[in-house]
């Protein structure tokens, strides 16, 4: 990639970005100089000098002649940075109270990297009680730090992990026997996730996170109980596997949790909309 297509990445046109390298290059010029070097005409090249000039990227130094000079890329990315966190501050000052929250279940499709990382934050930000997680060890190291968080606060964590990695004495993790041979053969990095048998994430990664491959979100009760039911049976097999002896066995069946003999908020909420009227609760 040159320099110039590196720069047209943080918001310029290609003849902005020919204008900002050539400057980088030669030092400070003339527009009509730059136009001479670039072989572009020169009324162009005085638009994208007004450009880059309002952006910050040059100055403009008004002596006989205006001669244009290039800011150091450190400054103009710092100056970016600062004009962004200020719309952002401030679309979510004047937004952020017209954004009003919806209780309509949905299946949906996440897009980017970067979308299924921020869900998976606020998902793990809303968990009220309990969670269940199978991650890749790609992805668990990303998340680990939310993880003792969340440990720490008091949420009972199930997590289903594939390689050793230190986390809150509190955490119930499982690591299947068979978990080198899972993946040395898929060729990919996965994150599933349950909180509060209310909402779910479903995610699959390229094995170096370069790419999103697909992503799944939903906060359909009856789909995250299901999810939830499932990700723990998986998890209690896997500890059943991995026990040593009878009595540790035997100390794992009895803490088995159901949904009958635990608190699953998203459960809860779904048997107070679906029991029949007049039957005792469960």
């Amino acid at each position: 990639m040159t320099p110039e297509e590196i720069f047209s990445r943080l918001g310029f046109n290609s003849l902005e970005s020919e204008v900002y390298i050539a400057l980088l290059k030669n030092g400070p010029q003339t527009a009509y100089k730059i136009g001479k070097l670039l072989g572009k005409p020169t009324a162009n090249v005085y638009k994208a000098v007004d450009v880059l000039s309002a952006q910050g990227a040059i100055e403009v130094m008004e002596t006989d002649v205006k001669i244009c000079k290039a800011i150091p890329i450190q400054s103009v990315v710092k100056q970016m940075e600062q004009a962004y966190r200020t719309k952002t501050e401030m679309a979510v000052n004047v937004l952020g109270n017209l954004y009003e929250e919806k209780s309509e279940e949905g299946i949906f499709k996440l897009k980017t990297i970067e979308s299924v990382l921020q869900r998976a934050t606020e998902m793990f930000q809303r968990t009220e009680s309990i969670i269940a997680i199978d991650a890749f060890p790609n992805l668990l190291e990303l998340i680990s730090p939310e993880i003792n968080r969340m440990s720490e606060r008091g949420v009972q964590v199930y997590l289903q992990a594939y390689s050793s990695i230190n986390l809150d004495a509190r955490v119930s993790k499982v690591i299947p026997s068979v978990s080198e041979e899972v993946i040395d053969y898929w060729d990919a990095e996965q994150l599933n996730i349950v909180a509060d048998g209310k909402e779910m994430l479903l995610s699959l990664f390229s094995k170096d996170l370069s790419k999103l491959i697909q992503a799944t979100y939903s906060n359909n009760l009856y789909i995250s109980c299901c999810m939830h039911a499932g990700i723990m049976s998986e998890h209690k097999v896997h500890r059943f596997s991995n026990a040593q002896t009878m009595d540790e066995i035997e100390s794992i069946r009895k803490g088995q949790k159901f949904f009958l003999n635990s608190k699953v908020p998203g459960l809860e909420t779904l048997f107070s909309q679906y029991k029949i009227p007049g039957s005792n609760d469960i």
